[in-house]
């Protein structure tokens, strides 16, 4: 089976090379060669990892499938158990929850795992910060055992930055929306001391821009100056990111063939990523053409699925109880986040696809329970 990789992949399995030379003392120094001004040093220890193993290339190719089935298995135990707290759905049916959860995460999670990137190893860390949320939410806990869940929130959502930087923004959203929706949240002060904990976690991340500091001077997430060969005016437009392979190698980006304002850019790729699926990141022939034809009609095809998506939603954390609450709010932000700081590639919008699938199925379910209660009640009535 031959799995084409391209672009980021390429460039993680550089550094991971770099990086694992480094630590054999074969060439460079740890502080230079496993440092990348925008990918952290957490996700080059993981990328260093098939190449300490074996030098074979090949072989270092299969570590990495190994590595990313782990990864895999980590995020759907964490989903798993994340649901098993959530009293409206299958109480007591652990195994129909690990299996709604497989069912929603391999689809969208199986182009990540033979390929080389940064997106799998860190949502599947911070799936496990929401999940342990979401049991958290499910809980009456003291003080002091509060605090302490708060922490280790922090530190897993620091861990996923460590992994890839995107998580920063995601992880200190996470946070404010568990404060909102955790039943232990009682009085106020209760609520700072939970949020100072989270923070006091988190505070790992101060590893990355010290890390940046030392290599660029400036006090940053990533190194910005890296990125501006990147930043072209059409960038902004962009909608989607197309990578293909056939006839050759190559990428761009979708972008809309007239002016478009920014609220309409966010909801078509909002549209593109949730309601879109890709088998794999690096496809065969590209799938769209660069320019988006726009039309009145799509455009309220686009609108109206991503009001429908948010509405729903909304609908079903309101129904849910918080544990479900958590997940669904901090899949639908996720997604929100991406949209708005405009990451076009579908991978990124996977937990939140995932998410939005496993809203389907619960909205599903409890309809279907609803329809065979009146079922029921409908012979003893006449």
């Amino acid at each position: 089976m031959n799995f084409p990789s391209f672009g980021d992949a390429a460039v993680y399995d550089q550094l991971g090379r770099a990086c694992a030379d480094a630590l054999r003392g074969r060439g460079g120094t740890v502080f230079d060669a496993c440092y990348h001004p925008i990918r952290p040093r957490g996700i080059a220890l993981v990328m260093a990892l098939p190449h300490l193993v074996t030098s074979d290339p090949v072989a270092a190719d299969y570590v990495m499938l190994a590595l990313n089935v782990l990864f895999f298995a980590l995020a759907l135990a964490a989903l798993a158990a994340g649901l098993e707290a959530e009293p409206s759905l299958w109480p007591g049916r652990e195994r129909r929850l690990l299996l709604a959860s497989f069912a929603v995460l391999l689809p969208n999670l199986v182009s990540h795992l033979p390929v080389r990137l940064g997106d799998l190893p860190s949502l599947a860390v911070f799936l496990v910060g929401v999940a342990l949320g979401m049991r958290t939410a499910a809980s009456r806990l003291e003080a002091r055992p509060l605090a302490v869940r708060y922490a280790v929130m922090g530190l897993l959502c620091a861990a996923a930055v460590l992994l890839k930087v995107t998580y920063f923004v995601y992880g200190l959203v996470f946070a404010a929306l568990l404060l909102l929706l955790d039943g232990n949240q009682t009085s106020e002060r209760r609520r700072l001391a939970s949020g100072a904990a989270f923070l006091a976690g988190f505070s790992l991340t101060a590893l990355q821009f010290l890390d940046v500091f030392l290599h660029t001077g400036h006090l940053a997430l990533f190194d910005a100056a890296y990125m501006l060969p990147f930043y072209q005016p059409q960038r902004g437009l962009a909608i989607e990111a197309v990578f293909f392979t056939m006839p050759a190698p190559g990428a761009y980006t979708v972008r809309p063939d007239g002016p478009l304002g920014f609220a309409s850019l966010v909801a078509l790729r909002l549209f593109r990523g949730i309601f879109g699926f890709e088998w794999a990141v690096y496809r065969g022939p590209a799938h769209a053409p660069p320019l988006l034809v726009l039309t009145r009609g799509g455009l309220l095809c686009a609108w109206g699925l991503v009001l429908l998506w948010a509405a729903v939603t909304v609908a079903v954390a309101r129904r849910a109880g918080r544990p479900l609450a958590v997940l669904l709010v901090t899949g639908g932000a996720v997604a929100f986040l991406t949209a708005v700081l405009g990451h076009t590639e579908l991978r990124y919008y996977a937990l939140s696809r995932a998410v939005w699938w496993l809203t389907l199925a619960a909205a599903g379910a409890w309809m279907l329970r609803r329809i065979r209660a009146r079922a029921a009640r409908r012979p003893e009535a006449t």
